[in-house]
């Protein structure tokens, strides 16, 4: 886990399987700070990953590209001709 002190607070770089993202986990709760557990701000992210890279982590470590999706080849939409119709009401 990468953690990084910013602003008075500290924050943790959380990853799953559709990415990243930064995560408060404590400090006097001033400025930016999300609160414990929640999400940083994303305006926020660059100059978190800017503080890590500083601080020695490799910026390898912070790329958080999310999986991708497989693509499923879709079927090719075709319009029904139009018959004519009578309608009688």
């Amino acid at each position: 886990m990468i953690t990084v002190d910013f602003e008075g607070n500290n924050y943790l770089l959380s990853k799953d399987s559709r990415g990243g993202y930064w995560v408060g986990n404590g400090g006097p709760k001033r400025g930016r700070y999300p609160g414990l557990s929640c999400t940083a701000p994303s305006i926020m992210w660059p100059e978190l990953a800017r503080k890590a890279i500083k601080e020695g982590y490799e910026a390898s470590e912070l790329r958080c590209a999310p999986l991708k999706k497989e693509s499923k080849p879709r079927k090719s939409s075709t319009k029904k001709p139009k018959k004519p119709t009578i309608s009688i009401f």
